[in-house]
């Protein structure tokens, strides 16, 4: 009679853990590499900050086959990097940086949102944390001008 006991256990264990035990981990190291491909866009700013939505989306892709919610924190981490990238250009005042930091976090709210996210996730993708970056992110969600979808 153990037998059933124990798989009864089992069961129970299995629907209630990640789906492998290192589903966390996997999506943390997801939106790592997301963030680190979108690094190379950086010199998409340089030249045309018209670019970088276009650049950001192609390294936010991933192989096919990869899980959904891997793909989709790998695509998370990628436009966090892109909209942090877009944003600060958009300080130094970069042709066509303001507008692809909004494209670009527009993209990334809803997502960040299904993930179920935080801030304090995204910051740890840059290398130097987010000093003033999550506060800026707020900035943007109360002006005029993002919510009026410009």
């Amino acid at each position: 009679m153990t037998a059933p006991i124990s798989l009864a256990v089992t069961l129970v264990l299995t629907l209630t853990l990640p789906a492998n035990a290192d589903a966390r981990p996997a999506f943390g190291e997801a939106l790592q590499q997301g963030a680190d491909q979108a690094a190379s866009c950086q010199v998409q700013i340089e030249h045309d900050a018209d670019e970088l939505p276009g650049c950001i989306q192609a390294r936010a892709r991933t192989a096919a086959g990869t899980p959904t919610r891997l793909a989709d924190a790998h695509r998370l981490g990628a436009l966090f990097r892109g909209w942090v990238m877009a944003d600060i250009a958009a300080a130094y005042a970069v042709d066509g940086a303001e507008p692809a930091a909004s494209a670009l976090l527009r993209e990334l709210l809803p997502l960040q949102r299904k993930l179920g996210v935080s801030d304090a996730a995204l910051c740890r993708l840059m290398a130097d944390g987010c000093r003033g970056v999550i506060e800026r992110k707020q900035e943007v969600l109360r002006s005029k001008t993002f919510r009026q979808g410009r």
